[in-house]
């Protein structure tokens, strides 16, 4: 009753979310919003998962487990939806570069949209996360309910969307390393695990929503001892885990 409480006053003095509900009393396919937490104003269609999406990044700030001391160069946001959480880090960090990863070609449009302000520093790019390159189509089935933040891809030589493996996408865009690898892909994270995983001695910190429940099996047996296996640290925060590559400090 005291949550219900807490959130009812929330919206109540919550602008974002008025302008959000009148986009929706009048029949507007979008509302555009503003937040603190991200430099420019964003786009929240309004029949469409996307405001449980604004209110995880925004106001639950889910992201703000990533450690405080982080100068990230690159960060590589993988399932990026319509762009909410690059809009976070891009404002957190505002010496980073982002590279925004999407399949679902309206989620990659309202992406693009809602990125568009941060100039050169975002690159977008209408793709899946996989084991290796090759062609995949979106699933049909509902996951977790359906909606545009569930999208699920599957195999499918016929299929429309690139499949990426992180190696391919490091060398395309000529990274060095990635600073920190958000990883939300619906359970392609063990599709992902599949391939080789070099990589990820090219990368300082995961952060991920691991999926135990998708049809590609349960993620954590496959990445969380990988991860540690390879000397990573982790904490969890709510639906997130967080790998951290111990620090040159932390190791003598």
């Amino acid at each position: 009753m005291l949550d219900r409480l807490k959130r009812a006053y929330a919206r109540r003095n919550n602008a974002a979310f008025w302008r959000w509900k009148l986009a929706q009393w009048t029949g507007s396919p979008t509302a555009a919003v503003s937040n603190p937490l991200a430099a420019y104003p964003l786009i929240v269609r309004t029949r469409t998962t996307d405001w449980s999406v604004y209110q995880q990044i925004f106001e639950e700030v889910e992201y703000q487990c990533l450690p405080g001391d982080l100068s990230p160069v690159v960060i590589v946001d993988l399932g990026a939806n319509v762009g909410y959480s690059s809009a976070y880090f891009l404002t957190r960090y505002p010496a980073c570069s982002v590279i925004a990863v999407e399949p679902d070609a309206d989620n990659f449009a309202a992406m693009e949209r809602n990125l568009r302000a941060y100039g050169a520093r975002v690159q977008t790019l209408l793709a899946a996360a996989w084991s290796s390159p090759g062609r995949l189509a979106l699933r049909t089935d509902a996951f977790r309910g359906g909606g545009a933040w569930a999208r699920q891809v599957q195999a499918d030589n016929d299929g429309k969307i690139e499949a990426i493996d992180i190696d391919a996408l490091m060398q395309r865009y000529r990274l060095p390393k990635i600073s920190i690898l958000k990883m939300d892909i619906e359970g392609a994270e063990v599709e992902v695990f599949k391939g080789s995983l070099d990589w990820l001695d090219r990368v300082d910190v995961l952060v991920a929503e691991l999926h135990d429940d998708s049809s590609f099996g349960p993620a954590s047996p496959t990445v969380i001892p990988e991860m540690h296996r390879r000397g990573f640290r982790s904490w969890t925060h709510g639906e997130l885990i967080v790998f951290r590559r111990p620090k040159v400090s932390d190791s003598r």
